[in-house]
């Protein structure tokens, strides 16, 4: 936290969700305090997010998180589910889109009969209390 030129350190909470990461703070006893959320020095990534100009109790910032792509491997010609490759979450109507020279039959991923590299995406609606959300992965066919 950043109150004129003098930064103070401060604990957090996280609570990490489908959604991304909340960060709770504790209380800030002045208005209009700068807050400055980072990763680890590797990483370099940091929000600067201005507060109300009134104090409150806890401070929330919501922030998506990095999204890593995942990497499964396939033999060359094979098949595999595509549920298996990608779990999707709750009962949001559920779109498969591939590239990269892999084809979707039925509910299965086809990988081609030479090496590539392929993507797989599960775009899946809106259902309930669950949020629409896309998922992609690499498939490396050997």
């Amino acid at each position: 936290i950043v109150k004129g030129d003098a930064a103070t350190q401060v604990s957090a909470t996280f609570t990490i969700s489908d959604l991304g990461v909340k960060v709770f703070f504790p209380e800030i006893t002045y208005s209009a305090p700068m807050i400055k959320v980072g990763e680890a020095p590797a990483t370099a990534a940091t929000t600067t997010v201005p507060s109300a100009t009134t104090a409150a109790p806890v401070t929330q910032i919501t922030t998506s998180p990095t999204p890593s792509i995942t990497t499964k491997t396939l033999g060359k010609g094979k098949t595999k589910t595509l549920t298996s490759l990608i779990k999707p979450v709750g009962k949001g109507k559920a779109t498969w889109k591939t590239s990269g020279g892999c084809t979707i039959a039925g509910k299965s991923l086809r990988a081609p009969k030479k090496a590539a590299n392929c993507k797989l995406t599960l775009s899946q609606a809106k259902s309930g209390k669950t949020p629409a959300r896309k998922v992609t992965i690499n498939v490396k066919v050997k």
